[in-house]
């Protein structure tokens, strides 16, 4: 599955924002208004992959779904981000973003380049959960590394 994984597109820049929500218990009796303890809640990932050039068509397309319209994406989609050590490219950890639903999906067409329609897209990506290479059981799947940006 970590080799399965083929480059769409590139982007100029990834957002990455984690929240988790947390629950205060309190206790009961003269120590009531202070929090007993706190309880963790579910984390929630947002990407926001800002500057997507695709290599054809748009977001939507480049995942197997219809373009051009969020309906569409009936199904989610894993993506995996390299991030490379520019000391030692062999030091390479991966990250995959597993069930990823796309909440908002901007387009721009780019009439003035040399292609004349070059679409760029700013994407907000909704992922359930996050793994990085050191934290699987294949150990460091990274077999070749792309110095260039980011690719998905």
């Amino acid at each position: 599955m970590l080799g399965a994984s083929k480059p769409v597109g590139s982007i100029e820049k990834i957002e990455i924002s984690q929240a988790r929500e947390v629950e205060r218990i309190y206790s009961i009796g003269s120590y009531a208004f202070e929090p007993y303890r706190m309880v963790p809640k579910a984390v929630k990932t947002r990407l926001t992959l800002n500057n997507v050039v695709l290599n054809s068509g748009d977001f939507l397309a480049a995942m197997g779904f219809n373009s051009w319209n969020l309906f569409y994406q009936q199904a989610p989609f894993i993506i995996r981000q390299d991030l490379v050590d520019p000391t030692n490219a062999s030091n390479a950890v991966i990250v995959l973003y597993f069930d990823c639903w796309i909440s908002s999906n901007p387009t721009t067409f780019d009439l003035t380049g040399s292609t004349n329609n070059l679409v760029r897209q700013t994407i907000e990506v909704e992922c359930g959960r996050v793994m990085t290479s050191s934290s699987s059981y294949f150990g460091n799947p990274a077999s070749s590394i792309v110095k260039r940006n980011v690719q998905f």
